[in-house]
């Protein structure tokens, strides 16, 4: 009898070592037009949760579907060249209308049996009608002019300021935007520059460090930040804002 039972163990250890599969799951973020999806990898030093949208009950939704499913995986190129990794993404829509589907990513990963977990942040913007992934720098002419109005405007207080570290303090939450306002014009010129992109990841060449997502009252900004500042904070600017800086292309995504 324990032989049989260490047997069934045993079989049920050995199947469970490498999993790989799609299934589809309920949660918060299903509506009419939109259901969820999980991709989960597993094996013995390594477990991978992401959660991605699939659009249902809309006319060329297989095309979109597999655009967001094509760039979705791309984000599992974020820790390529790690093996024991410890990786969740969950998402929620920021916009959702018959131009634009802006998704947003967030989650945390870290390699196996390390301290240090990374707080993790990607945005994915479709254009609807055409498939294309829409960056910032498709509705804003991203120049020195804009730095400039960016880091000013994060330090007025219209602009929210989101997913700072909750354990932070008023203090420390001036320190990080501080931080942003701080940065070189070259660097964050640089980091919008290269955004708003998963094709980088793999090479590391020219590293994403900033992504956008639209809402119906305005744009998030993500900016990554050290470490110790919570790796990334999110700025966003309404479109009333962004009307005083000109230059933009929104009212079709609107």
């Amino acid at each position: 009898m324990k032989l049989f039972i260490f047997t069934i163990f045993l079989v049920i250890l050995l199947t469970s070592c490498y999993t790989e599969r799609y299934t589809s799951c309920e949660g918060e973020n299903e509506t009419q037009n939109i259901y969820s999806m999980k991709y989960e990898e597993a094996h013995e030093n390594a477990k991978i949760i992401i959660s991605y949208p699939q659009l249902k009950n809309f006319e060329g939704g297989e095309i979109i579907n597999a655009v967001i499913y094509k760039e979705t995986m791309k984000l599992l190129n974020y820790y390529s060249h790690v093996e024991s990794l410890i990786l969740e993404l969950d998402y929620e829509i920021g916009l959702f209308n018959d131009e634009i589907i802006s998704i947003v990513y967030r989650g945390f990963g870290h390699v196996n049996q390390t301290m240090r977990v990374n707080r993790l942040f990607f945005t994915l913007n479709i254009n609807i009608q055409t498939g294309e992934r829409i960056k910032l720098s498709d509705t804003i002419h991203i120049d020195e002019s804009f730095i400039d109005f960016f880091k000013s405007v994060i330090n007025s207080e219209k602009v929210a300021v989101l997913d700072v570290v909750s354990d932070f303090n008023p203090e420390q939450k001036q320190h990080v935007i501080r931080h942003v306002s701080e940065m070189d014009c070259e660097i964050l010129l640089n980091k919008f520059i290269h955004g708003d992109t998963f094709d980088n990841f793999e090479t590391r060449e020219n590293s994403t460090e900033m992504f956008a997502y639209f809402t119906s009252d305005g744009i998030g900004i993500s900016v990554s930040t050290l470490h110790v500042l919570g790796g990334y904070v999110n700025f966003e600017i309404s479109y009333k804002d962004l009307e005083l800086f000109g230059g933009y292309n929104i009212d079709e995504i609107k």
